[in-house]
């Protein structure tokens, strides 16, 4: 849990009061432009990043979805209903993985952190908040959890 504090503290500065716009900039400079290449080479690759509410970028590769941390070097992967797959032998995450970014796990996702969540207003969050989105939503509840 130590890298993804460090990393999470990197992005954001003081975790109890985070500087989203940190975040902003690295969305905007495009730094998985080489990953996003390589992923077409295994077919059409959507992207369905949303950069008002998630701090990630999203890609819909057939029928897995990838969400690719721009806080740090981080990959969830999601089928398209949803849900945490936790192993998967796609050819788009195995180029992910091999481009440098480390798989979070369901446990890892839900793990509960010292992060302040501006939207919940709590000094407690979960890592894939802190992570993957800071929507008001209940974003993992929406993905359906573990798959």
């Amino acid at each position: 849990m130590d890298g993804f504090i460090a990393s999470i503290q990197l992005a954001y500065g003081d975790l109890q009061s985070p500087d989203y716009r940190r975040v902003s900039d690295v969305q905007q400079g495009e730094p998985y432009q080489g990953l996003l290449a390589r992923l077409r080479e295994f077919g059409d690759v959507e992207d369905l990043s949303d950069t008002n509410y998630d701090v990630c970028f999203t890609f819909r590769c057939g029928d897995v979805v990838l969400l690719i941390s721009a806080v740090g070097p981080y990959l969830l992967v999601v089928t398209e209903g949803g849900r945490i797959i936790d192993e998967c032998d796609r050819p788009a995450v195995a180029a992910a993985i091999e481009c440098g970014l480390r798989r979070v796990t369901y446990r890892e996702a839900i793990s509960l952190i010292d992060f302040f969540d501006i939207d919940a207003e709590t000094s407690v969050s979960a890592l894939y908040r802190a992570l993957f989105t800071l929507a008001d939503r209940d974003w993992l509840a929406e993905l359906g959890g573990c798959g």
